[in-house]
């Protein structure tokens, strides 16, 4: 008798019949949104004190954590870390001025952000540097409640572009 067959044909069976997850309402996919916009005003607000740590605990800090900035890619956020800590050591501060916001829902523990605008840090020596154009996206993951960023990019414009510059 074939039994292992058909055990494995009536699981299959039985996970083809599961409804569909629910969809998110509008109200629902707002209300996350919302969420998920205050969560990247607060990591900005952390990155303009300059403090790493304050803004570290923004970050998912698992091992499917991925983060690029101007083609440079790290794969965990121990790696993440160790580039980022120390070019924070100099900034004082950052003053950073968005210019537009973009948020879609995914899933009700998901959502994505790009984000652009300026910046400009102030060093700890109190010497300001100049504006520089920006663009930053990020993949908001809830777990356990709390929604951190566990993959995104960051580009500027601290460099001349010869391939492209619009």
């Amino acid at each position: 008798m074939h039994r292992i067959p058909l055990v494995g044909l009536g699981l299959l069976t039985m996970a083809a019949c599961q409804p569909p997850a629910a969809e998110l309402t509008e109200a629902q996919r707002a209300a996350i949104a919302d969420t998920v916009e205050q969560r990247t005003n607060e990591l900005m607000a952390a990155a303009s004190t300059g403090e790493f740590d304050s803004l570290a605990t923004y970050f998912d800090d698992s091992d499917q954590f991925l983060w690029a900035y101007q083609g440079n890619w790290w794969r965990s956020w121990a790696a993440a870390d160790s580039a980022f800590r120390p070019a924070f050591e100099a900034v004082e501060r950052q003053e950073i001025e968005i210019a537009e916001t973009h948020v879609r829902v995914v899933a009700a523990d998901a959502a994505y952000v790009m984000l652009g605008g300026t910046y400009r840090q102030i060093d700890t020596a109190d010497v300001t540097g100049p504006d520089i154009p920006f663009a930053w996206g990020g993949l908001w993951l809830r777990r356990d409640g709390t929604w951190k960023v566990l993959a995104g990019f960051e580009s500027d414009q601290t460099m001349e572009s010869t391939f492209f510059n619009p």
